[in-house]
């Protein structure tokens, strides 16, 4: 929209414009002034964002004007009005850009494309993990046809709402430092960030962009090693064997894009990354034909397969295992069991022995020496006493022992 309005300013004239993440510049040289310059200029001060910060020259006959305020639209029209008749207009309109919750103002598509397109794939990923917090929506001010990931979105649409960052996006990047010696890739975004959902068939030159970086994050996701010289990036596998791709720019590998993002996804979005990865370079430094990766459905199959043999030597483990333990469980319990009854049998047979000697010795003997008014001499009931006492601490002395033993024997289980 922006450009169409400049546009109408210089009809015919020749229009330079440029467009990067921070910045949007358009300048025109003019030979007269149209009647609506006036009116198109103010709609073009109307479009830039109020996050944003511009400054707008006006040069007419070498004397120019300059206004950083909308408000101030007032003084290029004036300027305008009083110089209608000159033929040397030099028109610049500068445009500093900023995030706002997320969203950053796209003045130019085409020209924004075009200055990403001239810089490397590890600079055009630097430079967007610079804006990126878990989300960036580029609002183009002109019409487009949305297109993007879940986290990269373009769109013109100004209704569009700004989902929250997914906290489960942080989840992978938390693997990867369990799971990778280096990763010299900007560990802001992953290949998620860069799988397109929405595509639209204007865009190719971007939808490029966003697939050569998917791939260069889902390789590095995978490999055991990242390493970033400059505008190349080699990776190195620890399987089998030890295998390590040669330095070259990201758009220069040749793998199957969307097997490699599958692959990423099977080993870090569905759980026991670690067993998966390990299986995955054991398989990729098999295949791997001297300096070439081998992303390819063979491969694929190899891991689906090689995986289910691993899932069944872990149920098979696991079974054993729990039959050992119940078997384990039994034999406590019924160590347990013998080692109460015989704790109970003894405390019978104790509890009978002293109720005897009392009646037996004590109350017997006490009646035929004592007649009935004297059962207890003091004499039986001191030996009654210490019978008893010494029978009680016996007592707890074989409770402590049982119940060492019973834990003894649960030590004995849990190892």
């Amino acid at each position: 929209m922006l450009e169409l309005i400049i546009k109408g300013i210089a009809k015919g004239e020749k229009i330079e414009t440029s467009e990067s993440l921070s910045r949007h510049i358009t300048t025109c040289e003019l030979n007269h002034l149209h009647p609506l310059c006036k009116e198109k200029i103010a709609k073009a001060t109307h479009i830039i964002s109020d996050t944003d910060k511009f400054e707008l020259t006006l040069e007419i006959d070498g004397t120019d004007a300059t206004i950083t305020q909308k408000e101030d639209i007032g003084i290029i029209q004036n300027h305008i009005a009083d110089n209608s008749e000159a033929e040397q207009i030099k028109f610049s309109l500068k445009i500093s850009k900023n995030v706002n919750n997320g969203f950053l103002s796209i003045y130019s598509l085409p020209s924004f494309t075009a200055w990403l397109e001239q810089k490397e794939t590890i600079n055009q990923i630097e430079s967007l993990a610079e804006y990126f917090d878990g989300r960036l929506v580029f609002f183009v001010h002109h019409p487009i046809e949305d297109f993007g990931s879940k986290s990269i979105i373009f769109t013109s649409n100004s209704d569009f709402q700004n989902p929250q960052p997914n906290a489960l996006n942080n989840r992978p990047i938390e693997l990867l430092s369990e799971n990778s010696s280096l990763f010299q890739l900007n560990t802001k975004l992953t290949p998620t960030d860069f799988h397109i959902i929405t595509k639209a068939d204007t865009h190719g030159l971007l939808h490029k962009v966003f697939d050569t970086a998917k791939l260069a994050y889902s390789l590095g996701y995978i490999a055991n090693t990242t390493y970033v010289n400059g505008s190349s990036i080699s990776y190195k596998f620890n399987g089998y064997k030890s295998f390590s791709t040669q330095p070259k720019p990201p758009e220069d590998y040749i793998e199957n894009i969307e097997l490699a993002y599958k692959i990423y996804c099977w080993s870090y979005l569905d759980g026991k990354s670690g067993d998966k990865l390990g299986l995955i370079r054991n398989l990729i430094t098999l295949c791997a034909d001297q300096d070439d990766l081998r992303i390819d459905q063979a491969l694929w199959l190899a891991i689906q397969s090689n995986y289910e043999i691993y899932l069944k030597d872990n149920i098979s483990q696991y079974l054993e295992l729990k039959n050992s333990l119940s078997s384990s469980i039994s034999d406590f319990s019924n160590k347990a069991l013998e080692i109460t009854d015989s704790f109970i049998n003894s405390f019978q047979l104790s509890s009978a022995g002293t109720t005897t000697f009392i009646v037996t010795v004590a109350v017997v003997n006490g009646l035929k020496d004592n007649g009935t008014q004297e059962i207890f001499s003091p004499a039986y009931l001191l030996i009654s006493v210490l019978i008893c006492l010494i029978s009680a601490i016996w007592m707890a002395i074989s409770l402590f022992d049982t119940k060492s033993r019973i834990n003894d024997r649960i030590n004995d289980t849990k190892t």
